[in-house]
């Protein structure tokens, strides 16, 4: 995982599904707005680790393996970067994606905290079931989205 903490390897493998799509690093670099560099590197690595592959026609397919992070207790530096990175996005996206195309939502709440545990349990699901949805078989998959829910405490524990 630590070699693929930018956001856009995942959303390098992700398009690779959306409609359209191309396997030109211009045209990825474009779509995602990102630097050609960036994505000759990315999609560099996401070959080595297997993650990514040319099939015969040269296109590029998703590979076999994943980059969920979604077990464990421990967050690593390479993790706790990239989860930073994509809340700054989420922000920007705040400001500069229209409402329609986007939803970012947040609740505060008394809780116990201990059912931290559980309700981690529940986003992890969530998420999931959310993923298994919105790539449903027979959809037209025509662009890349992420996902990001945060429960964290307001008060000291």
């Amino acid at each position: 995982f630590s070699v693929i903490t930018d956001w856009y390897h995942d959303a390098i493998l992700e398009l690779t599904m959306v409609r359209g799509f191309k396997s030109d690093y211009k045209w990825i670099a474009q779509t995602l707005d990102i630097d050609v560099s960036s994505v000759e590197l990315a999609i560099e690595r996401l070959l080595r680790l297997k993650l990514l592959k040319k099939a015969q026609n040269g296109r590029l397919v998703q590979g076999k393996g994943s980059t969920s992070v979604l077990g464990g207790d421990k967050t690593s530096v390479a993790q706790m970067g990239l989860q930073i990175e994509l809340l700054r996005r989420a922000a920007k996206a705040v400001e500069t994606i229209e409402k329609p195309k986007r939803e970012q939502v947040s609740m505060a709440m008394a809780i116990n905290s201990k059912d931290i545990p559980e309700a981690k349990i529940r986003i992890k699901k969530f998420n999931r079931e959310l993923c298994e949805y919105l790539q449903r078989k027979g959809r037209t998959l025509d662009s890349v989205y992420q996902v990001c829910i945060s429960l964290f405490p307001h008060t000291k524990l």
